[in-house]
């Protein structure tokens, strides 16, 4: 019904798995809406060295950069409600804001759940 891209980093953690042949190819061209889930809390990463891995891939460590790794790739990016950036500007790309923090299970599920009424609105 829908592909998650989770919010892990898009250099190490999610960019091994889109380089498997032809997996960018199958994402991009599923029936079911593809989002993906900016790693970028208020602007800055919660955990890890996101940033510092993203700034080596040339890409700039913010949700624009998110949205340009996975611009053929995904359908929607959800960004942090308090991202101090403006929206990624990724032709076709519908975003959406809303508290992205997961603390705890609570946070987990509210998450989950928005990013799921979200790709429902991608739908064709």
């Amino acid at each position: 019904d829908v592909i998650v891209v989770g919010p892990s980093n898009p250099v190490i953690s999610i960019g091994p798995i889109l380089a498997v042949p032809g997996l960018r190819e199958a994402i991009a061209g599923a029936a079911a809406p593809a989002v993906a889930v900016s790693p970028f809390v208020a602007g800055e990463v919660v955990k890890g060295p996101t940033d510092k891995f993203m700034r080596a891939a040339g890409r700039e460590p913010s949700a624009a950069g998110v949205a340009e790794a996975y611009a053929d790739v995904i359908d929607g990016l959800v960004v942090d409600a308090a991202d101090p950036d403006p929206d990624p500007e990724v032709e076709g790309l519908a975003i959406t804001r809303f508290d992205t923090l997961m603390d705890g299970s609570g946070g987990r599920r509210r998450v989950a759940e928005g990013t799921l009424e979200f790709a429902a609105t991608l739908r064709d």
